[in-house]
């Protein structure tokens, strides 16, 4: 039989709850707030270093040959000196204040403008010895896969010394 509000009598004796007002449904699961801000934090730190690999790409690309036969010369005797097989580039750009390596399937040094021509020719064996032990290493895929482990648990303060400490070998 119907009520007389319209509804099957059966519901009249159980009646069914009103959905919680929306402003108290994050009471109602904190949990959700907590995870919605660490997946933020999460996505703002692989933004951060999705740019800083961007930028570094960009380097590489603006970057060119060095001129200086030397520098091509003193890598190369450093690669036969450190054993290296796989191959490597040596680019000049004014955009770099310090020697730089990056990229893991195809490593790349990145030298500043003119910064060759002030060593010597023990500091420039000095810093091919240094850059291309970096990538003897696979320093690029270590500190790659350390900024993914730091991404993930940004919030753990161990994870950031031991970024720390791995970012300084």
């Amino acid at each position: 039989s119907i009520a007389g509000n319209g509804s099957p009598a059966i519901y009249q004796h159980f009646p069914v709850p009103a959905a919680p007002p929306v402003q108290t449904r994050f009471r109602l699961y904190p949990w959700a707030l907590a995870l919605a801000g660490y997946c933020a934090g999460i996505a703002g730190f692989l933004a951060y270093m999705l740019a800083g690999r961007m930028r570094i790409r960009r380097l590489v690309r603006e970057g060119r040959a060095p001129e200086d036969s030397r520098i091509i010369e003193v890598f190369e005797a450093a690669r036969t000196e450190l054993g290296l097989r796989g191959s490597f580039r040596i680019l000049e750009t004014s955009a770099l204040e310090a020697p730089l390596t990056f990229g893991v399937i195809r490593p790349t040094v990145l030298i500043p403008e003119l910064f060759a021509e002030s060593l010597t020719e023990t500091e420039l064996r000095a810093l091919a010895l240094h850059e291309l032990s970096h990538v003897k290493r696979c320093d690029p895929l270590i500190l790659t896969l350390v900024s993914f482990v730091r991404a993930l648990f940004f919030l753990h303060p161990l994870v950031w010394g031991g970024a720390r400490k791995t970012a300084q070998l």
